[in-house]
C-alpha cells in the first residue's frame, strides 16, 4: 500500500499515472466552481467517481484544466466536467495507492473524515494501511470534534475549541 501526500500542481499527473494501472476513483467537492454533474450531487463535498479507460467511455477526455467524460448516474447519462481543482484524493479502487491533495481537503473535511470517505469505498485500501506499521502515514494530526464531516453518521464529540493541524 502506498500513501501519497502531494501537491495540487501534480494532481493530472497522478490521475493520468493511476489510470495505467486500472480503475481509479476520483474524491472530489462537486461544490467547486465549473463541477458540473447531475444536480443531485451539486452540493456534496465528497462526491467519488470511477474511472477506468476499459470502460470506453466516447467522450473520456483529460486536458490541463479538468477531465471530461459522460458518466452514468442511476442509469442515466450526464456530461461531466470536474476541474482538477476539484478533486482531493484519488485512489486505485483496488487499494494499491492513495494521493492526497491535502491544499484542496474541503473546508468542513478532517482527514478522518477522508479517510472514512475513502475507506467506505476501497475497505481493503485502508485496512491494510491501518495494519502496516511502517506504511507512510500523511502529515496530518486528526483532532475529531465540532468540525466533523456534515451528514456524517458519527456523532461529533463536542470539545471547546476544535482543530485541524497540518504539520509540513
Amino acid at each position: 500500500m502506498n500513501i501519497i501526500q502531494a501537491p495540487r500542481k501534480d494532481k493530472k499527473q497522478h490521475f493520468e499515472r493511476l489510470m495505467e494501472k486500472g480503475t481509479v476513483m476520483v474524491f472530489l467537492d462537486s461544490r467547486k466552481t465549473g463541477v458540473k454533474v447531475p444536480d443531485a450531487h451539486l452540493a456534496n463535498p465528497q462526491l467519488c467517481l470511477k474511472f477506468n479507460y476499459a470502460f470506453e467511455i466516447p467522450d473520456f477526455k483529460i486536458t490541463d484544466d479538468k477531465i471530461e467524460a459522460s458518466l452514468s448516474f442511476g442509469g442515466r447519462r450526464f456530461f461531466c466536467e470536474l476541474p482538477f481543482d476539484a478533486l482531493f484524493a484519488v485512489t486505485l479502487e483496488n487499494g494499491g495507492e492513495v494521493v492526497f491533495f491535502p491544499e484542496d481537503l474541503p473546508g468542513e473535511f478532517t482527514l478522518y473524515a477522508a479517510g472514512s470517505a475513502i475507506k467506505a469505498k476501497a475497505p481493503e485500501a485502508l485496512t491494510a494501511i491501518e495494519n502496516d506499521k511502517n506504511a507512510p502515514r500523511p502529515a496530518f494530526t486528526v483532532v475529531k470534534g465540532e468540525g466533523e464531516l456534515a451528514g456524517s453518521n458519527e456523532t461529533p464529540t463536542p470539545r471547546k475549541k476544535p482543530s485541524l493541524k497540518l504539520v509540513e
